[in-house]
């Protein structure tokens, strides 16, 4: 009499291998987690924000040298230059220190806050949209050198709109691109375009800082 044949032998993994291999995986993520949290609090440890402005903990490379707002006689203002304080459109200038030892002054003189029709080649601003055309006169002095097109930041802020200039980079006569690099005793006058909602212009200020500077608050007077 012939026995029946063997069952054939399962194929597959058992449910208890299944579940191990689940609780290390979830173990590992854990882990993973874990460690990522603990670099990204030893980072905010030895590189946080100062309450007194700039970041503290890392080293020259995150400093911010601080901005001087100056009278029409060249003497400093104190306590202006801020979002409560902001320096008045051409009244003041303001000036930052460079990393080469030099002195860069800034003066925004004009604004046209609708320069739409100035920007012949520019495409039409969007509805309840304007341009702004800032005009600025440059002044550097010291050793060294600035290059503004990359050295000098400009920005505009009102209560529910920021736009910058790198970013929006509408062409104007005498840009930034235009200056190349001042040296001792080089001056230019510049123009910068940037963007606003309309009906927000009593809320607009101007931001300008360089690389390496603080950022300065500008307003109408």
């Amino acid at each position: 009499m012939l026995l029946p044949p063997a069952p054939a032998p399962r194929v597959g993994t058992s449910p208890g291998v299944i579940v191990a291999i689940i609780l290390a995986s979830a173990a590992l993520a854990l882990s993973l987690l874990v460690a990522l949290v603990s670099v990204g609090t030893l980072a905010y440890l030895a590189l946080r924000p100062d309450p007194a402005g700039g970041w503290v903990g890392g080293g020259d490379l995150v400093d911010v040298s601080p901005g001087t707002v100056k009278a029409a006689d060249g003497s400093p203002v104190e306590g202006v230059g801020t979002v409560d304080r902001p320096a008045h459109l051409g009244e003041h200038t303001l000036s930052w220190p460079t990393f080469e030892g030099g002195v860069l002054d800034v003066t925004v003189t004009e604004v046209d806050w609708d320069a739409a029709e100035v920007l012949t080649d520019a495409s039409a601003p969007e509805p309840g949209m304007a341009y702004v055309l800032a005009t600025m006169d440059l002044a550097y002095t010291g050793p060294g050198a600035i290059a503004p097109a990359v050295d000098l930041w400009v920005s505009l802020e009102t209560w529910s709109w920021f736009c910058s200039a790198d970013e929006l980079r509408v062409e104007s006569e005498n840009s930034l691109w235009d200056v190349g690099v001042l040296s001792d005793g080089e001056a230019a006058e510049v123009t910068v375009v940037l963007e606003m909602l309309e009906e927000e212009r009593s809320s607009a200020l101007l931001i300008v800082e360089t690389a390496d500077g603080e950022p300065l608050f500008l307003a109408e007077g």
